[in-house]
Order: C-alpha cells, then structure tokens, then sequence
C-alpha cells in the first residue's frame, strides 16, 4: 500500500508538473541532430542542465518505483540481497553486515563536487546499495582489479589493474558496468560547466578527472569506461528507470536513449544519418458483421520501423474500433510505441470491432498512425453491426426457505441458478432486509446490493448465494423479498424466509478480584483464604487454575487443595460456588509472592483473580570448614609476610551475609591482592554459599616470637563458626643499609644535593650510633668541592637511628663551581657500628659523578661484584650487560621491604611491570659461581 501510494503522489506530482510520463518527449533531442564530437556534448549539456531539484530525501520514495526488482525486492547493483523497501532502509543504524541495510549510493562520491546540493541529490546518478558494500567503496575510483570479492553478486576492491593508475579502486559485477560508464557520462554533460573545477576538491577526484570540459576523464579511466560501455550494453533495467527518473526531475540520461553518441563524442566515430521509415502490412482492415452483445472480431497488421527516434501514436476514429500491441489485450482507441535503442520497430497491432449500440448499421472508421520523422500511415476500417432482440432472465426458485439461526452462533447459506440470454443492460439484486445478503459465484463478499453484467453475448450464468444471518437478538420470523431488475425483462421477486432463535446471556462473576494473604513461615503454616463464584444461562464447565505453586485451590470445602479446580453449572445454568485459595511456603526464601488464579470458561470472558503472600524463611546458620591451616611462619628480614594458606568453607542457613573475622593481625580474603582484617560473603538465594579463602599473618612490629589469633564465622551477629590461627616469627638479621633517595647521584652540574638513608631492617629497641666514612676519592678535593649537612663534617661522622625508629639520612652536596668537566668521579661510603652491631652486605656502596647529563650507576664497593644495567629499565624489564647462569634474585624497596624475588629468564631479562614506580635496590646470587652482585635501578 505504502509503494502505490508513493507511485499516486509522484504521478499527480508530475502531472501538474506538465511532464509526460515514460517517454521521450516529442523534440527532446532536435536540437542535438547534425552535432558530433564535444559540440553534441555541449549541446546534450544545454537540453538536460536545469532540472527540478526535488531535495535528497525524496529519493527513498522514488526507488520504491525505479529501483524495484521483479520480485519486489530493492534493485542493488552491489549485491544480490533480498532487502525490503521501507523496512530495511538505512535509519543511522546497523548495516555493518551486508543484506542488513540500503542507503543512497553516490557513483560519482559527494566529496568530488563538495557535496554541492543539485548532484547530490541527482537521481541518475544516486542508486539504492547495500549500506555495507557501499561503504567498502567509500570515495574508492572505479576501476578493475583482481582483489577479493567483497559482496554477494561478486564486486571487489583492490589494485587497479588498467595501465595508467595502480591504486585502490572498486569494481563492480560485470552485468552493471556499462551502467557505471553511462552515469559517468550523463555526469560529463549535465555538469559540463562545473566538472573542470572538481579535479582538485578530492585525491580521488584528482585520480578520475583531468581538469577539462570536454574529455572530463583521465586516459585511462575514459578507456575503461568506453570499454564498459561496449561490453554491457543498454539494458531494460536501465531504460525503465531512465524513463522514472525523467518523471521524477524532468531530464533524461541521453547516452540511454541513444548510446551511440557515446563513441561520437569521445573517439570521434559518428554514425550515418538516419534515415526514419516506417511501414503497415495493411491498408484497409475490413470485419464479419457483428450482432449486437456477441463476441466482437479480432484482426492485425504488423508495423515496421527503421531509423526512428520518435515515439509512434495510432488513434481510432471511432470507439466501435480499439487497438492492442502485441496481445490481444488492453484494448483501447489510443496507443504509443516506442523503437528499440537502434531505432528499430516490429510491432503486431489487434484490431477489435465491437457494436456500441443495438441498432443495425454499417461502421466505417480510420486507424491513423503518425510520427514525426515519417509521413502519416491510414488504414481504413470498416464493419456492420446486426441488431439483437428477445431478451431472457429466468431464475431457478421463486423461494428459499431457511432454517432455524440462533443469535450469534452462525449463519445459513442457500443458494440458485440465474440464467438470461440476448441482454445488454446490467442486472441488480437487493435484498429487502438486512439479516439477508448476496453473493455472485463463490461465498465470499456478501452485500445487501449486487450487480452482474451480461457477456458480450448478452448471455448471463450466475449462481447465487444468499446468507441469512440474524442482526439483533430476538426471536422472530423474519420475511424478505430478494428483487432482480432489468431494464429489458421484467422483476423477478424471490420470497426468502428464515427464524431467528433468541441466544441466551451466559454471566460469570466473583465476589473479589484480588486476595492478600497473610505472612507464612517456611514449614510452620498455611493461611487460607476464599471468594464466591457466580454465574447464570451458562452450558459449559468452568476451569480454574492456581499459576503459582504456593497457591492451592479447593471447592465449597476446605479439603483435597490442588493446582487447578472445576465447577460444573447447575441445569438451569447457574453457577454458586466458593473457591478456598490456601497460601504454603514451598521455599525456605524470603520473597513476596505474586501470582493469579485463571478463571477460564468457554462462553465468557476469562477472569483472574490476584493473589499475594509473603513468605519468611526459616534459617539454621551453620558453616563447615575443610582442611586445616598450619602455623604462619616468617623472618623480620626485609620484613618479609606470611605465605597464605587456603581453607573451603560450606555454609547454609546465612539470611544475609556471613561475616569472616580475623583477630591479632591475621588476615583472610577471597584473592591474595585483597587480604583484608574482616570479609563478608554473600549467600545464594537459599542462604547456602561455598568458597575457597586465603588467610595469612602481616607481622605489626616485626618482633621475634609465637604470635595467636583467631577466625570467626559470624552470621548477623552470631558466631556459627571459629579456628585457632598460630604464627612464628623469627628475628633473623638486624643489618643496616643504606638506601639512594635518586636514581644518580649528581647526574649534572645543576644538581647539588643528594640524599642518602640508613635503614635498619626494623624499629631498633634502642638508640644506635654508627660511623660514616667518606673515602676512596677519585679526581675530587675532598673537602673543598663537597660538604656535608650541618650536622655531620668531615670524611667521617657519627650518625644515629633513635630508639624506635628504623631510618636517619645525611645529605652531600657538591660546589658545582670547583667541579671539573668531562671528568668521571667517584667516592665511597662505608658504615660501621661502635656497638658491633651487623652492618648489611650493601653497607659500603660505590658512587659516579658525572656533569652533564651523562648515564650513571651506582653499584656496591669494588670488593664487591658489580653488575650494570643495561638502560635502567627499558620496557618494563631489566636487562644486564652480561650473561648470567642459574642466577636467583631479591629485589627491594627503598624502605628495605623484599617485594619480588625469582630465577632470572632465558633472555636476561626480569619483568618488573608490576612495580610501582620508585627506587629499588637488586640483589643477585649466581649459584654455579657462589658470586653476589647488588645495584640500584628507577622505575618510572
């Protein structure tokens, strides 16, 4: 309906337009005729320029009209799909899958004329496509390639493969080539003005244009479109559309009406001049004598045409004459042909001769034929006509007797013969009351009125059926007269008579529409509840049905509850009843529960009763815990924690959440990076969980000893559940270390400050004093170029970590004007204790200076081996100068805290993606040579 709709507007749309629907107009191209070469462009430019611009979006409605395949479906030069207008049209979304969307495809790509508004919307050149396959052409050129197909009717896309360009382009299905290179010549005329000027609005318009107005094309782009051209010649797809397309704006593709112009304009080979011919097999057509209302004679000619550009008009003198084309059908007194593409015409032509009047004479008549290239052709018809006489119309029954119809149950059909003879008027039925209506030949469209026209040999043979079918409910006779009147015969009355039988109003209520139901605790109780069934003049059982499980039903007493329930009517076809509605918890859930009775009976509308209860779970926590833990064990070295042990846990009978609880610095959680003092678990809907957690001990103040603790399973606030945790802690090393607060030191002149740090490996007990020795000084006048904080002077000082602390720092800076360039220089510094207090296997640690911004490390004392650092990371990994063999490694923060250890990778490589950045201190052990190395790096 939308698609013949569309096809109304547009023809009224055209009509007041004065344009002529799908054909070439009368003169279109005269002004064309004895122009060759780009002279026939530029003239062929002047006839199609200036047409109705009638706005993009009118283009959705036009291809519901040109664009529609044979089997309805959208006309898609890219792909095969079956899309359906309006439904699938592209709305903004979908179409990343081909066979999904169709949206407006520019052949000539919008960005090439800078979107001007009169092409974009051009409907010559602006096709229905797949929305995918469309936009894998994009602004591509069209070339020819042997890249992949890339849709359903074999389309590709890849490097061109003509001389003369070697990029990207997309070639379309062999079967629409030539209708690609027509468009693009239609577009080298209709914009010949403005064409010159798009070769550099794009790069893909600077690949297909030459800047011109008369080739228009680049070589090789021009060869491969007059090689398509030629090789899929015009279509009647395209002459259809083209003939759409010239209602819709007003102007015509020319190179589709006359392709040979194609090669006159662009390789200069222009044919013959036409010579138009036109020719009739007959000059006279002369008929049998016709009765009045019998079958009319048929005759035909063939017409035959050379040369023609012109559309051919026959018209009939006289309507007694009607004229078909080709099949003896669609008579008329005017036709129109068309020639062929190559100006042929071969055409049969049915005559028809056919009485107008029942008078007996003699018709003479004329058939003309004109076209403007050739002189007129007239055949002259002629016929008699014989007048017909004695009209019959009988009917087979003079009554139709009908049974008996109840009041909306149905209806009665009755049925008799109508025959008649030598008839030229129309014969009308009625009937004279409304419950009785007629239909001709088959039981369908029945009317209170109806009409039969004789054949054309005045002949009439009906059968015809009446229904009888009650309107209003009461019992009643009911007689009526069904008329059959003819102007040339006399009335024909049929008596009809039926009785209507009163149906009767079946009714069925309830005394409530919606029952609450108190709360019920799971395993404790019910709550019953009921309401009354009323009903009158109902035949048929009535259904009942409880649509939840927690809902049961009994009738008229308070035993055998079930799902569902039947209440027979009394005989009389009333209905009495109570229904008792009993609530039970089936789930040990907490939920409300809604649901409905279904009241269902065949002869009134069904009913529902609403139902609502809320039920409350009884729980019983209890939690069971698998396997055992053993006791936490851990050193105060580099404050090292606890390995986590696992423990499954079952729990059931939780109404919210069970609560883990650890004591003492124990920790528990459901994943190693998120150990935490307390966790709660959520339950399932039944209150049953089960898991797998983790449980460690995180050491408060890294003192030795046997430390206890405990792990509760709480349900709200009771305790279903506890185990004992135990942990050890052994004190083994007490060193002290220094740690670099920068990655260099003195990386440059600019930098004249550093700060280091001494760190024991926990909170000292007491006050400790060490010594501070500044020493081994290379290519640097200690002291002129360095001092010290105002604390410490000297190459050595004494320096203090206070009782309870674990950390002091010290800074040196450098007069970077007594500084020498160019110069690397380097320094130690070495820990000792007065108290014979350990000192760290990295107490005395090796320094560069450098000016500038050269590369430093900062590695142990010589004494020690050294490693290097190969770019300090790089890429989230550290790299070594050297190849290292069953090498382990610690790595530390600056606080002294272990935070990765492991075995070096084959490629010398250790992944420290998952530090945060900072400074750290590596230390290395390589098992084959007992050798220990110790370096810094930065992360960051």
């Amino acid at each position: 309906m939308k698609h013949l709709a569309a096809k109304l507007f547009l023809f009224v749309l055209l009509i007041q337009s004065g344009i002529l629907l799908g054909q070439i107009p009368s003169g279109y191209y005269t002004s064309a005729e004895g122009k060759t070469g780009y002279a026939l462009k530029t003239e062929l430019s002047f006839i199609i320029d200036g047409h109705t611009d009638r706005g993009y979006s009118a283009l959705w409605d036009l291809y519901q009209i040109a664009d529609v395949r044979s089997d309805g479906f959208v006309w898609d030069i890219y792909s095969n799909c079956n899309l359906t207008f309006g439904t699938d049209q592209d709305n903004g979304t979908g179409g990343t899958t081909e066979c999904d969307k169709y949206n407006r495809e520019h052949t000539f790509p919008q960005s090439w004329f800078n979107s001007a508004s009169t092409p974009r919307a051009d409907a010559h050149m602006v096709l229905p496509t797949d929305k995918k396959i469309n936009s894998e052409r994009g602004n591509l050129p069209y070339g020819e390639t042997d890249g992949g197909i890339i849709s359903s009717n074999g389309a590709r896309k890849g490097s061109n493969t003509i001389s003369g360009y070697t990029g990207t382009v997309f070639e379309p299905a062999d079967e629409y080539k030539g209708d690609v290179a027509r468009i693009y010549f239609y577009m080298a005329a209709r914009y010949e003005s403005d064409i010159d000027a798009w070769e550099t609005n794009s790069t893909e318009s600077d690949i297909v244009l030459n800047g011109s107005e008369d080739q228009v094309y680049e070589d090789w782009f021009l060869r491969m479109l007059l090689s398509w051209h030629d090789s899929d010649p015009v279509s009647q797809k395209e002459v259809d559309r083209n003939n759409d397309v010239y209602d819709f704006q007003g102007n015509r593709n020319p190179f589709i009406d006359h392709p040979e112009w194609v090669s006159c304009i662009w390789e200069g080979v222009c044919e013959n001049s036409a010579n138009p011919s036109l020719t009739s097999s007959a000059n006279s057509l002369s008929f049998s004598d016709q009765v009045f209302g019998s079958n009319s004679e048929t005759l035909s000619f063939t017409l035959t045409g050379e040369d023609l550009t012109e559309d051919i008009t026959i018209s009939s003198s006289d309507a007694e004459f009607t004229i078909a084309i080709d099949s003896e059908t669609n008579f008329s007194t005017s036709k129109t042909l068309s020639p062929d593409n190559t100006g042929e015409l071969s055409a049969t032509i049915y005559v028809k001769f056919a009485a107008l009047s029942n008078t007996a004479e003699t018709i003479n008549g004329q058939l003309s034929i004109t076209q403007s290239e050739v002189d007129i052709i007239n055949i002259n018809l002629s016929g008699g006509v014989l007048e017909q006489t004695n009209p019959v119309l009988e009917a087979t029954v003079a009554t139709l007797d009908f049974s008996d119809v109840e009041f909306g149950s149905g209806n009665e059909v009755l049925s008799f013969s109508l025959t008649g003879a030598n008839l030229t008027e129309t014969v009308n039925l009625s009937s004279s009351e409304a419950e009785f209506t007629i239909a001709i030949g088959s039981q369908t469209n029945f009317e209170s009125n109806k009409t039969i026209t004789p054949e054309n040999t005045g002949d009439v043979s009906e059968t015809i059926f009446i229904k009888f079918e009650p309107v209003q409910n009461i019992a009643e006779t009911i007689n009526s007269t069904l008329n059959i009147t003819q102007s040339e015969v006399s009335d024909i009355n049929i008596d009809l008579n039926a009785t209507v039988i009163e149906q009767l109003n079946p009714e069925l209520t309830t005394s409530t529409t919606n029952l609450n139901f108190n709360a019920v605790n799971f395993g404790e109780g019910t709550d019953i509840q009921s309401f009354e069934v009323t009903g009158s003049d109902l035949s048929q059982n009535i259904s009942l049905s409880a649509m939840a499980d927690e809902y049961t039903i009994s009738i008229n007493d308070q035993n055998s509850f079930s799902n569902a329930g039947l209440i027979t009517p009394e005989s009389n076809g009333d209905v009495q009843a109570t229904v008792f509605v009993k609530f039970e918890a089936t789930q040990n859930i907490d939920a409300t529960i809604n649901s409905f009775i279904s009241i269902a009976q065949a002869e009134v509308e069904n009913i529902s009763v609403s139902l609502s209860g809320e039920v409350v779970a009884v729980y019983n926590p209890l939690v069971n815990i698998t396997g055992s833990l053993n006791t936490f064990s851990t050193n105060i070295f580099y404050t090292e924690q606890t390995e986590a042990q696992t423990l499954n846990i079952q729990a059931s009978g939780i109404r919210n959440r069970l609560k883990i609880a650890a004591t003492n610095n124990f920790q528990t959680g459901t994943a190693s990076s998120n150990m935490v003092a307390t966790q709660e678990l959520v339950p399932n809907q039944e209150g049953a969980l089960q898991q797998e957690i983790l449980v460690n001990y995180l050491p408060e103040n890294y003192s030795e000893g046997t430390f206890e603790g405990m792990l509760y399973f709480i349900s709200e606030s009771d305790t279903v559940n506890s185990l004992a945790l135990n942990a050890t802690i052994t004190d083994q090393d007490t060193s002290v270390v220094i740690s670099f607060v920068q990655d260099s030191i003195f990386a440059s002149t600019d930098q004249s400050k550093y700060e280091v740090k001494l760190y024991s490996q926990r909170k000292l007990d007491k006050t400790q004093t060490f010594e501070i020795r500044l020493n081994n000084f290379t290519n640097v006048f200690f002291p002129a170029q360095f001092t010290v904080s105002e604390e410490v002077t000297g190459t050595r000082f004494p320096l203090a970590i206070a009782e309870g602390d674990s950390a002091v720092s010290f800074n040196i800076m450098l007069d970077t004007a007594k500084l020498k360039t160019n110069t690397n220089k380097f320094f130690t510094i070495d820990i000792t204790s007065a108290e014979s207090f350990e000192i760290g296997d990295i107490g005395s640690l090796y320094f560069k200076i450098a000016p500038f911004q050269e590369t430093i490390t900062s590695n142990k004392h010589s004494k020690i081996s050294s490693i290097e650092l190969k770019n300090n990371p790089v890429h989230n990994y550290l790299t070594f100068n050297h190849y290292f063999n069953l090498l382990t490694y610690d790595i530390f923060n600056h606080n002294g805290k272990k935070v990765k250890s492991g075995c070096i990778n084959t490629s010398n490589e250790i992944e420290v993606q998952s530090l945060p950045d900072g400074l750290y201190i590596i230390k290395l052990f390589e098992e084959n040579t007992g050798e220990t190395y110790i370096s810094k790096f930065l992360k960051n």
